[in-house]
């Protein structure tokens, strides 16, 4: 028995007869049968202030009720309480007049946890009530508390309190349905529960479905939402859940009124079809549910650390005396007040957002789970309707799709963009990994709008293959769920969010953290977040949102805790096997690295050395290799190896165990062993003691590796180093008109190179191939589609080249080549790409050796070329180069060096090795960087660094000191130290650090409102501008260093440090003019005239060629010839016809009226900017290869037979695709076949079809290449260059490299 539970009055001594007490057990049962209030009578629980549970405090109440004969009294009136209350929680189906749930007999009433509670709450108040009305009557008042309520200040009149929610029945007087629904007064009395009237719980309950309207519509403004009655039964009770245990209420915006329902009694009760809710399995329903290793008791945190703005929790033993002594005098509950019913409103909002799955869905294969469920939420429909039967069969992909489209629930509904067939294979394995790939779960959370019931809407993204991370491959794939997350906090969140203030985030993160949230049939906790990737600038620009980007701001991951199959295991269990089922795991040991990257040696324990002190300089906090260790050769010959790669890197970016980081080879290493250092400034957790298992878990001994060093090319300077140039330069002028040079320079060059790549298909394909090789998504082992075209525009016309297909003379082609030219234009005039030739970037390496003198360097390169003179190789010996590291605000984020030679560092090529002399360190000059794996940029372009002259490191300004900025220095044992439960710490450590990360970054907005400050004053180097500087260095570290800022900081940061409203440079809101004084401004004028002069120039050389091909449609008409004499192919084909142009009608419909207009758009992008394009051109691309002949005959046969499984290229399906393109000329061979126009439907529709009838219609049998082997091929641009000279070079040979006699004497003697 809990310390503090109240006891029930009785006779001392006196003992309870066992029969009376089974007499209790049985009324109570039946009164359970009769109430799902899940009490039990031997059942003692705490809450987390120690004292008893409100269940618990019932039972006790109710065997005080039974021994002095007042047991079914009280019951009576608190099913004439509950009753009403529980009416407003059944489901009325679409609220129509009239309708009364269905009956179900001989059931109790089904509730949820919150419903349960306030049921609870409701008797244990009557309970309390007779028991107080007892004491008065029966066992007299103590003469202290009539003292007490005579000196009390309470006003022991009845009080009056306002209503929140007006109960069915205010007064005897039954109410007019005409009245204004003004808050209602309730006023309790002192007098014995059966007599007196006081405010039920009814009065605070949430309608269960949709009121019936008695009254006259109410303004927008009151109208009442649809309460969510959904509810996630969850087979974990013990992390802290304590939904449960708050009140929940529906009542929308400022309205304090519900509109009268009509009052309906079912026979019994109603069974209830909830959205996105379906109960499961009998065990999972039990109120005594199996707990999780993975689930934390909080019962030990301090109440102040849990926010509980609405708290049902049990009065403490002063509070309960309190209100016990005065309970006759009306003295309520503390009155709920907006903001709490605000914050339970919201609450209910984000219940029943992951979808529970239907019971018949259990025996599934989770990718065949997870494949319905995407589907059923993409087109908005609840798994509850889901009742057909699953079988083995579903395992193949095409037929699970056929099956959910022949479901009547998804008829006419929108379904989402196919899985990867590559991760689909993986997943039916049961490894879901695929070499370095593995398979990725994950969705996104999206607003719903302010009247929705929930608050957000969870996609399901399709099964792909992403490099994997180190939990992925200790625990399995298939235990980790990735959900994207928008910005809790801003300017751009919903109503709801925004009024709650700084109150809404806290609420989101608990529920994120302290529920298991069921999804596709297994239990899930989220245990870390972090910024979502943001997409690279170049690629957003080139590709043109081919991938919708989604409104998220954060990525949550989700692990596995419980599900089929799970077993229980005395320890964790780092290798699990799948065929004997997974171990339930807990969150204290997933803390560790999800950062994708590529597995290569596992090495000995005794291979990995940790050096115990970093390499300083004058100070010991001076480290001057942060970041950075050394390998042997040996390792690193290995580690290439298995990379694949065909040369060997100096330096590996990567992890292992507990350490991250760069790691260069040791070039003076000639042992030829294996074996890796790790330096403090490397190790960020501390792995436990040697010759442990933990320790010694291969998943520790693993280096993995993310980036490596490479040969090196020219690269374009970055446009933040413009305005530091100009700050920097001797002759501002010189350095302004070298900037310009160079950059039109570049421009010519890249402009030119694209117009003479069109002027073959062989030259183009090698174009394409440079400037997007796509290397990524080829290594997945596939090329990706979306409807019938690649999904990458630079595979289209890969595609389209190697069919056959000219630029030159189809329109469709020339559509492409031209937006892909457009969108090299618009990159370098949005990112002004000068490309310096003498200049790189490379990896930052320290020079372990200490050869080099301070503001040395070191630079070698394996091979270079300049791409702007076209001259290879680089050396540097005695020249003044520049170094800078992006971002760079200050002035002295450029610095010059020099580049030496030393024999000691011969052999580290292709990355530049710095001082580890001089305080502060060259790295630590440049923008606070370190050896990591930061990357320099390296200039050695004459005209500029000859005008360049370096800036002093300025002097640091602390911030937090200042005032300007707040620094959270919370450490893990100061926030755990008041809770004793690990698992319970866990759970504060994760809500915290949830609440942190996910507050809005200010970076983006700092830096912009930085480059105003600076373009306004005309100088980067001004008291501003340093303030601001500072700050955009301290956000980079926001999260590591603990810094908060928001809004209110961000104000208040403005209104110290910066005096005046910048105005916002010309440059982004402006056309460019000639001569501007600003850098940016210039070279923006500059590249637009350039430009804009090489646009002309393209549509002036390549004229419009026709959109119609007639090789495509020579199939049709060779069919057509048939159908002239056979009725059987003419019927076919009439009905052929006749489904084609039906669905090109839907097409014509969607793209004019996604435009607006009545043009026909032919242009990718015009296609692709079309709202929701991609998920109709998919579902009409599924309806277009599910047309089959309407009858079977020997014509229909033989078209549909094909010699292997895969029917894409059948016979049937290429007549389908040259069908649809003689639907545009009328299915008649046209007259004149340039002037007729096809829209890209066809192509969506059939591109893979239409390049096979291309290429067949070559003179010339076209090669067969099959995908794994497509995907390697690379256009050699030696051949090409021989076929451009037209065979003037054609019998010249390679002589670059000579390896035997044999290669002499192949040569010419001449």
């Amino acid at each position: 028995m809990a310390p503090n539970a109240p006891e029930p009055p009785g006779t001392p001594g006196r003992r309870v007869p066992a029969t009376d007490d089974q007499t209790f057990k049985t009324r109570l049962e039946w009164f359970c049968n009769d109430w799902d209030l899940g009490l039990d009578s031997d059942k003692t629980t705490t809450d987390i202030n120690g004292e008893a549970t409100i269940d618990c405090k019932c039972v006790k109440l109710l065997r005080f009720c039974h021994h002095k004969s007042l047991f079914e009294r009280a019951l009576e009136e608190f099913d004439k309480e509950a009753r009403p209350l529980y009416q407003g929680w059944v489901d009325k189906p679409k609220a129509e007049r009239g309708t009364i749930p269905p009956a179900t007999r001989h059931q109790k009433r089904p509730v949820n946890d919150t419903e349960r509670e306030i049921l609870l709450q409701c008797l244990y108040r009557i309970l309390k009530g007779y028991r107080a009305a007892w004491q008065k009557t029966e066992g007299g008042t103590p003469e202290s508390i009539k003292r007490r309520i005579r000196e009390s200040r309470f006003d022991v009149t009845p009080v009056s309190t306002p209503s929140i929610f007006p109960s069915p029945r205010v007064n005897s007087e039954k109410r007019q349905r005409e009245e204004s629904f003004a808050d209602i007064t309730i006023t309790k009395k002192s007098k014995v529960p059966d007599l007196q009237q006081q405010r039920s719980l009814s009065d605070m309950a949430p309608p269960r479905g949709r009121p019936l309207r008695q009254d006259p519509m109410p303004p927008p403004s009151a109208t009442t939402r649809k309460a969510d009655s959904s509810y996630t039964r969850s087979a974990n009770t013990s992390f802290a859940e304590s939904e449960a245990s708050e009140t929940v209420f529906s009542q929308s915006g400022n309205n304090r009124s519900w509109m009268a329902t009509q009052e309906t009694i079912p026979d019994e009760l109603p069974e209830r079809n909830e959205a996105f809710t379906t109960l499961r399995d009998d065990k999972y329903i039990s109120s005594n549910y199996e707990s999780s290793s993975f689930e934390a008791r909080v019962g030990d945190v301090p109440e102040d650390e849990i926010i509980e703005p609405i708290s049902l929790r049990a009065a403490s033993p002063a509070e309960e005396e309190l209100s016990q002594e005065l309970l006759g005098f009306g003295i309520d509950k503390e009155p709920l007040t907006e903001e709490t019913i605000d914050e339970a409103q919201f609450r209910e909002r984000l219940k029943g957002i992951f979808p529970e799955i239907p019971r018949r869905l259990n025996s599934a294969r989770l990718c065949v789970i997870y494949e319905i469920t995407r589907v059923f939420l993409h087109a908005d429909v609840s798994l509850s309707e889901f009742s057909a039967p699953v079988t083995s069969s579903l395992d193949d992909y095409d037929t699970l799709w056929k099956f959910l489209r022949s479901l009547p629930c998804l008829q006419d509904q929108p379904f989402p963009e196919r899985s990867s067939r590559e991760a689909w294979a993986c997943a039916l394995e049961g490894s879901y990994e695929k070499g370095y790939l593995a398979v990725v779960l994950g969705g996104s959370l999206h607003f719903r709008s302010d009247g929705d019931d929930r608050f957000f809407r969870l996609k399901l993204d399709p099964l792909k293959l992403e490099f994997s991370h180190r939990l992925g491959r200790r625990f399995g794939h298939d235990r980790f769920f990735e959900i994207l997350m928008p910005q809790l906090s801003g300017r751009h969140i919903p109503g709801p969010l925004e009024a709650l203030g700084q109150r809404g985030p806290p609420i989101i993160v608990k529920w994120l953290v302290e529920t298991t949230h069921s999804l596709v049939g297994w239990d899930w906790k989220p245990f870390i977040v972090k910024d979502k990737e943001k997409r690279n600038k170049k690629q957003l620009i080139v590709t043109k949102n081919v991938e919708a980007v989604v409104d998220t701001a954060f990525r949550i991951f989700f692990f596995a805790i419980d599900g089929p199959k799970f077993v229980r295991k005395d320890r964790l269990i780092t290798h699990p096997d799948a065929r004997v089922g997974r171990p339930k795991m807990s969150i204290p040991v997933l803390l560790d690295s999800l950062s994708r990257n590529s597995p290569t040696i596992v090495l000995l324990p005794e291979q990995i050395r940790l050096i115990d002190k970093n390499i300083t300089f004058g100070d010991a906090k001076n480290v001057m290799n942060d970041g950075c260790g050394k390998i042997s050769p040996s390792l690193a010959l290995k580690i290439t190896q298995k990379l694949g790669l065909s040369y060997l890197p100096t330096a590996f970016q990567g992890r292992i165990g507990e350490a991250k980081g760069l790691w260069v080879i040791d070039l003076h290493d000639k042992g030829g062993e294996d074996w890796i250092e790790t330096y403090p400034s490397q190790r960020k957790w501390f792995r436990g003691k040697k010759a442990t298992g933990e320790w010694n878990d291969p998943s520790h001994r693993t280096f993995e590796v993310l980036k490596c060093s490479g040969p090196l090319k020219s690269a374009d300077l970055n446009l933040q180093f413009l305005p530091l140039l100009m700050d920097r330069a001797k002759n501002p002028e010189l350095m302004k008109r070298a900037l310009s040079d160079i950059l039109e320079q570049g421009l010519d060059l890249k402009v030119k190179e694209i117009q003479e790549a069109m002027d073959d298909p062989q030259s183009f394909r090698k174009w394409v191939r440079d400037s997007n090789p796509n290397l990524k998504e080829r290594l997945k082992g596939s090329i990706a589609y979306k409807a019938g075209l690649p999904v990458v525009r630079e595979e289209r016309l890969n595609v389209f080249l190697d069919a056959g297909f000219d630029p030159r003379k189809l329109m469709f082609m020339k559509e492409m080549a031209k937006d892909v030219f457009k969108s090299r234009t618009d990159e370098l005039k949005e990112r002004l790409n000068i490309t310096v030739g003498r200049s790189t970037y490379a990896y930052m390496v320290p020079d372990f050796w200490g050869v080099l003198e301070p503001d040395e360097v070191y630079i070698d390169f394996s091979s270079f070329i300049d791409n702007v003179s076209g001259f290879s190789g680089a050396t540097l010996s005695g020249d003044e180069i520049l170094v800078a590291r992006s971002p760079a605000h200050f002035v002295s984020d450029i610095q010059k060096v020099k580049a030496v030679i030393k024999a000691e560092l011969v052999g580290l090529k292709d990355v530049i090795v710095f001082s580890t002399k001089g305080k502060p360190s060259l790295a630590d000059k440049l923008s606070g960087g370190d050896f990591d794996g930061d990357i320099a940029w390296v200039c050695w372009e004459p005209s500029i660094v000859d005008n360049f002259e370096t800036a002093e490191v300025p002097e640091a300004c602390d911030l937090v000191k200042e005032g300007l900025l707040r620094q959270d220095k919370t450490t893990y044992e100061q926030l755990v130290s008041t809770v004793n439960d690990n698992e319970a710490k866990v759970s504060l450590f994760l809500r915290k650090s949830f609440e942190f990360n996910m507050r809005q970054s200010l970076l983006g907005i700092c830096t912009n409102f930085k480059e105003c400050v600076c373009y306004t004053e005309g100088k980067v180097d001004t008291p501003a501008s340093r303030y601001l500087s500072q700050l955009l260095s301290n956000l980079v570290d926001q999260q590591k260093q603990g810094y908060i800022f928001e809004e209110d900081d961000w104000t208040y940061f403005k209104e110290a440090r910066v005096k005046f409203k910048p105005r916002k440079p010309r440059y982004r809101t402006e056309d460019p003019v000639a001569n501007a004084e600003h850098i940016i401004d210039h070279l923006k004028y500059v590249a637009e005239k350039t430009i804009d002069k090489a646009l002309v120039d393209f549509h002036q050389t390549f004229p419009d060629p026709p959109y119609w091909d007639r090789d495509l449609s020579l199939y049709f008409y060779k069919f057509a010839d048939l159908a002239t004499r056979d009725p059987v192919w003419k019927n076919l084909l009439d009905n052929l016809k006749k489904d084609v142009k039906a669905l090109h009608k839907e097409w014509a419909k969607k793209v004019q009226h996604g435009h607006n207009s009545k043009r026909n758009p032919n242009s990718r992008e015009d296609n692709e900017s079309i709202p929701d394009f991609t998920e109709f051109c998919n579902n009409l691309y599924e309806r277009f290869h599910e047309i089959q002949p309407h009858e079977e005959t020997h014509a229909s046969q033989g078209l549909m037979a094909t010699p292997g499984a895969n029917s894409e290229m059948s016979n049937w399906e290429l007549l389908k695709a040259s069908t649809a393109v003689a639907a545009f000329a009328n299915f008649a061979a046209p007259w004149n076949p340039t002037k007729i126009y096809m829209s890209n439907f066809v192509w969506w529709m059939a591109g893979k079809q239409l390049c096979t009838l291309k290429a067949m219609c070559n003179n010339v049998a076209p090669h067969s290449v099959i995908q794994t082997m497509y995907i390697v091929q690379k256009p050699d641009p030696s051949i090409i260059r021989r076929l451009r000279s037209e065979g003037q070079a054609a019998n010249l040979e390679d002589t670059a490299s000579i390896a035997n006699e044999a290669d002499l004497d192949a040569m010419d003697d001449d």
